[in-house]
């Protein structure tokens, strides 16, 4: 809410007048009439208790500054600029929209207005009896008004005694910055200080027209090459009055779309005062922060999302998770590693220690993105969350493979061939392979599965030779995620006659509710057997090659790529029949016979969900990077999980100690109402919000 008031009567100066007064004028004539001038201008220094602004604050006339005149009772747009020659020390008077000598009479009244940073500034024609400064002025600025004047053949005279505008607190503060782009736009955002704004002059009364806003509203920049700086001024709010306060600040360069912040400590401000906040490129004083305007506007307040996740240094790909954080803890936590193969250092495994309302809104003091980035940062809503849902059309992508044969997504970062090595269907059993070999052996004692008989080369993989990249064999971990029931991720069940076909036995592996993918997703893997030689008492040695495999229909034995850690020339493998399932814990010689199952690649760290705006079409990406569950990474390059900053039907969370999260994947979309523990450690995607136009 702006304060807008009328000034009606002639202004004193706040502080002590600047001893400097020109009254050297150089007229410049108006439709052939000429106003001769004889005036004389002082102007009062707002900052003059705080001497150590005198270098940075335009404390005394430069170079190019205009003071724009207007009299009582000459109808708009007409006025007079009187422009700072500063090599010459003299001024000169140029009058605007036709101001002839006639109109001034012998005597009456004016009123004096100086913008230090508004030389550019025009005056437009009357709007509801009023001068308008076009754009409006933002910062502190001079007046001198109803001064009253007399014009015969000596000229026009009077004294402008220009100082600023009276306060009920007296307490203007100016900020500047170094280290700007002299093409950018600049704005200041800082919670005790408002915008003052001049809007013009009242045609009438000659009373300046102006206002104070609110504290935290855009208060303008000016770029002031001569001490290479850009100017912010504003009103410091009366409760900030002589108050120990840590003063946060926010410069929005507009241009570049990067929101710098700093803390500069706790000041006490009980006058007018400047305080310089530095250089912003400098990273060790600023930090600076990329947003995105996806043009999302409601409640009175516009949208804006940081590009990249809290602790991230790229916005997708490898560093593009960031840190994840317990709720509540402003200390984050990164995962170590490479895609696949992520650690945490950190087990998310206490209650954090924090404070909040009854309805479960996360304090600013335990705020992770605030504390990190300050000034207008902060972990969004889940109402937020809600509007970029709203206001977007959001996609999840991952890296899927381009290949020919189908593939079924499991959601363990690969996808699984349907069938064996070997099968050209699901229908049927595949072949049985040493590790290594390419083409599967006979029952014949010379070519059979015995170490004797092994043609192969340990380091070929024989999903690699025999279908090409990029398919592979499966590592033991990615098989165990399978077979492993205490993941709760999958449900295992035994087959018997598969499709209809007699005999045709096997596990089927299906999505249970907690899978990263659809429920229900299923695939299939045959008991076909093993090839091996095996001595049996009074038969000697038997051997079970590909046409007459070992077990066949009853046990299933799956080479990995993981080689044993026990023995050279060892592979580990996953067996299974109908009661038992023994995980890649077990390794076994390669020359051994086993079916193959091929993977192909998947899921990657450039995973994630990308919202294309309906307003503006620019976009904003949320990587897919999970979450960590005491030290283990869960669901990296599957799901987006990010904290919000309050708590859904926070009584029921609060007794079980959960929190409410955002979530995206591919086969559930996109949902607000996900719950996760507080320990949990989750990624911050940071927001902020301005008033709206």
């Amino acid at each position: 809410m702006k304060k807008t008031f009328i000034l009606l009567c002639a202004l004193f100066a706040l502080v002590a007048c600047a001893t400097e007064a020109i009254d050297e004028t150089t007229e410049v004539a108006q439709n052939g009439q000429t106003i001769k001038l004889a005036l004389t201008i002082n102007r009062a220094d707002v900052f003059a208790d705080d001497p150590g602004t005198k270098a940075t604050v335009k404390a005394t006339w430069a170079d190019g500054d205009v003071v724009f005149v207007f009299f009582q009772g000459v109808s708009t747009p007409k006025y007079m600029e009187l422009k700072y020659d500063g090599s010459a020390r003299t001024w000169t008077s140029t009058q605007k929209n036709d101001l002839v000598a006639s109109d001034l009479g012998s005597s009456g009244t004016m009123t004096a207005v100086y913008l230090p940073y508004g030389s550019s500034t025009t005056v437009t024609a009357e709007v509801k009896g009023r001068f308008t400064f076009d754009p409006p002025y933002s910062g502190v600025f001079l007046q001198a008004s109803q001064v009253p004047y007399t014009y015969d053949s000596a000229g026009l005279k009077g004294t402008l005694n220009l100082a600023a505008l009276p306060l009920d607190n007296g307490k203007y503060v100016h900020f500047d910055i170094s280290g700007y782009d002299a093409t950018h736009t600049y704005s200041l955002y800082q919670d005790y200080v408002a915008p003052i704004q001049i809007d013009g002059v009242d045609a009438d009364d000659m009373g300046t027209v102006a206002s104070v806003g609110n504290p935290s509203y855009s208060i303008p920049g000016y770029i002031d090459a001569a001490n290479g700086i850009v100017s912010f001024s504003g009103v410091l709010d009366d409760s900030a009055v002589s108050q120990a306060l840590d003063y946060q600040f926010s410069i929005n360069d507009e241009t570049a779309s990067v929101l710098y912040t700093r803390d500069a400590g706790t000041k006490t401000v009980s006058k007018a005062m400047y305080i310089g906040i530095g250089d912003i490129s400098s990273s060790t004083t600023w930090n600076a922060t990329e947003y995105v305007d996806l043009g999302i506007s409601s409640g009175g307040k516009k949208y804006y999302w940081a590009t990249k996740n809290l602790g991230a240094t790229t916005e997708s790909g490898e560093g593009s998770f960031g840190d994840f954080y317990a709720w509540s803890e402003t200390t984050g936590y990164s995962l170590s590693g490479t895609f696949k193969s992520y650690s945490s250092s950190h087990a998310f495994s206490e209650d954090p220690v924090f404070e909040t309302d009854p309805w479960g809104q996360l304090p600013i003091g335990n705020d992770p993105a605030h504390a990190a980035l300050g000034g207008l940062w902060r972990t969004p809503t889940w109402e937020e969350f809600n509007l970029l849902s709203e206001n977007t059309i959001s996609q999840f992508d991952r890296a899927m493979a381009t290949v020919t044969t189908e593939y079924v997504d499991m959601g363990n970062y690969v996808g699984w061939a349907k069938y064996n090595v070997g099968a050209s269907s699901v229908y049927e059993w595949g072949n049985l392979y040493a590790w290594g070999e390419t083409a599967p052996k006979s029952s014949t004692t010379s070519k059979c599965y015995t170490e004797s008989n092994y043609r192969g080369d340990h380091t070929t993989d024989p999903a690699t030779a025999l279908w090409g990249a990029p398919w592979r064999a499966p590592t033991a971990e990615e098989l165990e995620l399978l077979f492993n029931g205490s993941t709760g991720y999958y449900r295992c069940t035994w087959k018997t006659n598969m499709y209809g076909i007699s005999g045709f036995n096997g596990w089927e592996v299906m999505a249970d509710v907690g899978a990263p993918v659809r429920y229900g997703t299923e695939i299939e893997f045959p008991a076909a057997g093993e090839g091996n030689d095996k001595y049996e008492y009074n038969n000697g040695y038997i051997y079970y090659g590909n046409d007459n495999p070992q077990y066949r229909g009853s046990w299933g034995r799956y080479w990995t790529s993981t080689l044993s850690t026990t023995y050279d020339n060892r592979h580990m493998m996953l067996m299974f029949n109908q009661t038992l399932v023994v995980t890649p814990t077990t390794d076994y010689p390669d020359w051994y016979g086993f079916s193959v199952r091929p993977v192909i690649d998947l899921g990657s760290a450039a995973a994630g969900a990308t919202f294309t705006s309906k307003k503006n079409s620019k976009t904003l990406f949320l990587p897919a990077a999970g979450y960590v569950e005491s030290d283990n990474p869960q669901l990296q390059g599957f799901k987006a999980l990010y904290w919000a900053s309050n708590r859904v039907n926070s009584t029921e969370l609060i007794e079980n100690k959960l929190s409410t999260c955002y979530t995206i994947s591919s086969y559930f979309g996109a949902t607000t109402g996900e719950k996760h523990a507080l320990k949990d450690g989750l990624p911050i995607r940071p927001v902020f919000t301005l008033p709206a136009d």
